[in-house]
């Protein structure tokens, strides 16, 4: 018998759920495919603790693949009017030293 290093009811990997209302609902069927792909690289980033603090900013989605800027600013327009994502606050760039 195979014996397992984890936790019973664990999964040894991490992984992001759907729910089928999301994915049948109105709203997610018009997005445009890069503001799927955005959603789900969203989802990607959180940890269970950090809610209100995901970033779609164009350095943290370049890790993810994303190549252009502007693509990604109309990713962040298509969600942001969509009911799935909220703008908790505005970011902006660090002061100049």
């Amino acid at each position: 018998m195979t014996k397992h290093n984890h936790v019973k009811g664990a999964l040894p990997f991490h992984f992001v759920a759907i729910p089928m209302d999301v994915i049948r609902s109105a709203a997610w069927q018009s997005l445009p495919p890069n503001a799927v792909v955005l959603a789900i690289a969203l989802m990607g980033q959180y940890t269970g603790k950090n809610n209100g603090r995901l970033c779609p900013a164009f350095v943290v989605m370049e890790r993810c693949g994303w190549t252009s800027k502007r693509t990604l600013i109309n990713a962040k327009r298509a969600l942001l009017e969509c009911p799935f994502v909220v703008l908790t606050r505005k970011g902006h760039p660090p002061p100049d030293r």
